[in-house]
């Protein structure tokens, strides 16, 4: 799909507008009726308003292996930030064009571009291709020696020691672009955040705001860090070099080199998913890299993807 889906100025017809998904998550009967509501509602005015019939989707039926690699058209989500997280994950092809629109409650999360009260002036906007895109940044995580691929991670991967009773130690190590910086230290869990993902668990661990939401940086951010290797006390003749011992943080563009080995047991944890870990031995050496960009609708001329 190009950016703008379809030139026709006025595609009302099922022929002009490319596959529509609608996506909800409810666990059980009693989650969250509102958001199944809402995708419902969604469902039956895209059928009334314009013959479209879209695909209805509950997520919780959508688990890891069951993706749909295929599906290649606009992926509509009724819920909050987290739904949407998980819609990128059940519809990976990175043609498809993601919206959430925000359900009671959810209406101010970080990825709505639209709401519960106003998502039919909205969507109609969609159908006649009055939106734009953004192209956001997203990032992948592979061991060096081929044996394990994430897959694109649209916020952050976090890696911390299997073994909670023991100090993560790393090593990290930066090159390229005239850039070059070693750590070898510990912390409890190290974070690589996308622009996207640099205001959440990146900043309240510390790290840095990336605020162009389509910049192809990478921000690093140890989180309660230790020095693991400083023998002398601390005193100001040497405060740059305890620093750089235990502690890479910053923002550093995608296309340098990051290669990064856990001297611990280590678990990885992508976009917070707790549920669904990927475990590794002491000293498996990983790559960070630049994923495949994630095409979110931009329908606000100002809030999160477009600051202020």
């Amino acid at each position: 799909m190009p950016d703008k889906i379809n030139a026709n100025p006025e595609p009302t017809r099922n022929d002009l507008t490319p596959p529509i998904v609608v996506c909800y998550l409810k666990r059980n009967e009693d989650d969250h009726p509102e958001r199944e509501a809402l995708a419902r509602e969604i469902v039956d005015y895209l059928a009334s308003e314009f013959g479209i019939e879209p695909r209805l989707v509950n997520l919780k039926d959508q688990g890891e292996g069951m993706e749909d690699r295929e599906f290649r058209g606009i992926v509509i989500g009724a819920g909050g930030d987290g739904m949407l997280i998980g819609s990128t994950y059940s519809f990976p092809n990175p043609e498809n064009h993601f919206l959430l629109v925000g359900a009671p409650g959810k209406s101010t999360a970080f990825y709505a571009q639209s709401d519960h009260r106003q998502f039919r002036q909205d969507l109609r906007k969609v159908i006649e291709q009055k939106y734009h895109i953004l192209a956001a940044t997203r990032i992948r995580i592979r061991a060096t020696d081929g044996s394990y691929v994430s897959p694109n991670i649209l916020n952050e991967v976090a890696i911390k020691e299997s073994n909670t009773g023991q100090m993560f130690r790393y090593d990290l190590e930066i090159t390229g672009q005239d850039i070059y910086k070693r750590s070898n230290g510990g912390c409890s869990t190290i974070i690589f955040a996308t622009p996207i993902g640099s205001t959440a668990w990146g900043l309240a661990a510390g790290g840095s705001i990336i605020y162009g939401k389509d910049s192809k940086l990478v921000a690093i951010t140890p989180e309660s860090p230790v020095n693991a290797i400083k023998a002398d006390p601390l005193n100001m003749a040497n405060v740059e070099r305890d620093r750089l011992s235990f502690l890479a943080p910053g923002i550093f563009p995608l296309g340098i080199s990051f290669v990064f080995k856990p001297l611990v047991d280590a678990v990885l944890i992508k976009d917070g998913r707790w549920w669904s870990n990927d475990s590794f031995p002491a000293n498996t050496e990983f790559t960070i890299e630049a994923g495949d960009p994630i095409k979110f609708i931009r329908m606000k001329e100002r809030g999160f993807y477009r600051p202020i």
